[in-house]
């Protein structure tokens, strides 16, 4: 291919080959094994991408994690293989989970995390060029609706709280009650 990108019709006709004859024309140098890898399905790389981050030494239940939310973003949008992969889908249907589902703001960000996390992926181990994602953000504080609005709790509820703490014989992170009276009175209009 001689280092040019692949336009959409060369590599829908090679995401149409059989894996055989894809590796035929890697093995004569017709096409670089780079420029394939986004013609194969999308769960190839994903579960290339999962054994990665497990030989990392990761928790089974952060690798799990990653990997489901990695692979039900790039399922909602219809991405079977790397081509499919667009910024502008993935951040419309984040949105629309933010929206209708009462996602809160740190699971749409784990959701694109694991997304963003797998596209680095790809580029950082030459299976891809261009990261799809790179210009993918995540929320901050200020951007979409609050969950919950702050407010300052009411004298009666205040009073309620503090009385429950002092009556409290639990210890909570090791400190007693008797420890943490003192400093069971926080100053309760600062919210």
């Amino acid at each position: 291919t001689g280092g040019e990108p692949l336009d959409r019709d060369k590599m829908a006709w090679l995401s149409r080959m059989r894996r055989d004859q894809l590796e035929r024309l890697i093995e004569i140098g017709l096409v670089e094994q780079r420029r394939i890898s986004s013609t194969l399905p999308i769960e190839d790389h994903l579960e290339a991408w999962q054994r990665s981050v497990a030989a990392k030494g990761r928790t089974r239940r952060h690798i799990d994690g990653a990997f489901k939310r990695a692979s039900a973003v790039l399922a909602a949008v219809g991405a079977r293989r790397w081509a499919d992969i667009e910024s502008h889908e993935i951040e419309t249907w984040l949105a629309e989970q933010t929206g209708t589902e009462g996602w809160s703001m740190s699971t749409h960000n784990r959701y694109a995390q694991s997304v963003k996390q797998f596209c680095r992926w790809m580029v950082d181990h030459e299976h891809a060029i261009v990261d799809p994602l790179r210009s993918l953000k995540l929320r901050s504080a200020g951007t979409g609706t609050a969950r919950r609005k702050r407010r300052a709790l009411p004298p009666h509820e205040c009073r309620a709280r503090i009385q429950a703490a002092e009556a409290s014989t639990v210890a909570i992170h090791g400190v007693l009650p008797a420890t943490r009276r003192p400093r069971s009175r926080p100053p309760a209009p600062t919210g």
